[in-house]
């Protein structure tokens, strides 16, 4: 069996225990603990990243669900690494212009726009804008939003 990118599908105990610890993230998060879900979530990246490696596309997505966390706590320094992480791990696995790369430079962008950075935040939503263009047309809603 294998997933939508080719991969084969892994059988391990600790993929269960990572999305029990995301879920749990989740629910501390929308009760306002967001020390505790950021813990969680941290434990839950530590699993993924151990069982899947680190260019999986699931690690990029809880490498940029966690560095928005980050963000959204006003820790800007651990928001930036984890986002880029993200970033160059989605970069690395699709190429730098594809449409799954296109959110990955939105998320880093709002951080540098967040922080009044906003040459540097310009640059990657320019980017990410192009690279949508390209892969839906001018006139899709994901590139006219």
């Amino acid at each position: 069996m294998v997933d939508v990118c080719g991969r084969p599908v892994l059988r391990d105990a600790r993929l269960p225990e990572a999305q029990n610890a995301y879920d749990e993230g989740k629910a501390l998060g929308h009760a306002g603990s967001c020390a505790e879900a950021a813990a969680r979530f941290e434990h839950a990246l530590a699993l993924r990243e151990a069982v899947l490696g680190g260019l999986h596309p699931d690690v990029a997505d809880r490498l940029e669900l966690l560095g928005k966390m980050h963000l959204h706590q006003g820790d800007f320094a651990r928001a930036e690494l984890l986002l880029q992480r993200g970033l160059s791990n989605r970069e690395a696995d699709f190429g730098g212009n594809h449409p799954l790369v296109a959110p990955s430079l939105n998320s880093l962008a709002n951080l540098y726009s967040d922080q009044g950075m906003n040459v540097q935040a310009e640059l990657l939503y320019t980017r990410s804008l192009a690279i949508r263009e390209v892969a839906f047309g001018k006139d899709h809603l994901l590139v006219m939003a």
